[in-house]
């Protein structure tokens, strides 16, 4: 049997699935991830990423024996899980973020007076965009009114600060 498409062990940031496309093709696996990141803004996030994980999956290791497709995919799942895990500890360690401490009653109090605030000026906005064609005065006065009330409680709470 010929060349085979396989899953770089040697060249690999995710899943390898670059590196394998990239040794297959015998292109710079560098070109092949900036192709898939071309295609991830062109299409949508969601195409290219399904069509990356299905090869993730599907296609074998690089250096393991031929098996049956099952234990090919029950594999690939296994190591793509293993990947995740590595992959989000790093990015927990490299944050790194320490727990915040506990809000006292006057910041929860501060937080919520802010959230109605915000809350009744968006709503003020989408009235006020909506009613911007009517020829009644009163038709774009009171989203006008909300607006005002909700940059009050919001200034309120800055003021404050």
């Amino acid at each position: 049997m010929g060349k085979r498409l396989y899953r770089s062990q040697r060249d690999r940031v995710i899943a390898g699935v670059c590196g394998g496309l990239g040794e297959y093709f015998q292109i710079d696996p560098t070109i092949i991830r900036i192709i898939f990141v071309v295609l991830l803004v062109a299409t949508g996030v969601f195409p290219v990423l399904l069509v990356y994980l299905v090869m993730a999956i599907i296609v074998p290791l690089e250096g393991r024996p031929s098996q049956e497709p099952r234990q090919t995919v029950a594999d690939g799942v296994e190591d793509l899980k293993e990947t995740v895990t590595e992959l989000s500890k790093d990015i927990r360690d490299a944050v790194g973020t320490p727990p915040e401490p506990k809000p006292d009653r006057e910041d929860i109090r501060r937080r919520r007076t802010y959230l109605i605030g915000l809350i009744v000026v968006i709503i003020g906005i989408i009235a006020l965009v909506a009613n911007l064609g009517g020829l009644f005065w009163w038709g774009w006065l009171w989203p006008v009114v909300l607006i005002a009330l909700g940059l009050a409680i919001l200034w309120g709470i800055f003021r404050r600060q």
